[in-house]
């Protein structure tokens, strides 16, 4: 029985094997042996160190002893944080990339609006030959075509406008009258040429 035991103790997760009887006496037992010095020890565990587990042995369907059975966690628990790094390790490459594609994505949805966003600044500067680039047909693209013929109305009447004061400014200059104008804090804007 102390071979059959002792071949279980090759296991080095094996702590110990008992052989217990019905009344609880431990027929035999076996535990590991401490490295060079041959000495027997006895482990003091806890709980969470150890996994204790109990087999009952029958003989014609009777219980004559019970089996207990003492691993070590320790290796599975070393497992476990080799494991946990792993895993900490892939999660914050994962998460890493993530972000690089978020940031890629981004850039590239974007790009459109910044576009627009470009465009309507040189027009805002005066300069009203200035186009968004409508390359999509996507909302964006939509949008840009709209901002364009929203600019191209607004060059139209800013043309319109100049003549219209082209026009106005001859029929002043014409009148023999002195004509003069004001905006409504009094700052001088215009004179025809009789005035």
């Amino acid at each position: 029985m102390e071979d059959v035991l002792q071949g279980a103790l090759e296991n080095d997760d094996v702590v110990r094997v008992e052989v217990v009887a019905p009344s609880g006496a431990v027929l035999a037992s076996v535990r590991q042996n401490e490295g060079d010095s041959g000495d027997t020890f006895h482990i003091v565990v806890t709980d969470d160190d150890t996994y204790t587990t109990s087999i009952p042995v029958l003989s014609e369907g009777e219980q004559i002893a019970r089996v207990r059975l003492e691993l070590s966690l320790a290796e599975l628990r070393a497992q476990v944080a080799r494991a946990k790094g792993l895993v900490a390790i892939v999660s914050l490459a994962v998460f890493a990339m993530g972000i690089v594609a978020a940031m890629a994505i981004s850039a590239h949805l974007t790009r459109p609006l910044r576009a627009v966003a470009g465009a309507a600044s040189r027009i805002a500067q005066g300069d009203l030959d200035s186009r968004a680039e409508a390359s999509t047909e996507d909302e964006v693209g939509q949008m840009a075509r709209s901002f364009n013929h929203m600019v191209d109305r607004l060059q139209t009447a800013h043309v319109e406008v100049a003549s219209a004061k082209s026009q106005l400014e001859q029929v002043l200059d014409n009148i023999p009258a002195d004509v003069v104008l004001y905006d409504p804090e009094g700052r001088f804007l215009y004179a025809n040429s009789a005035a």
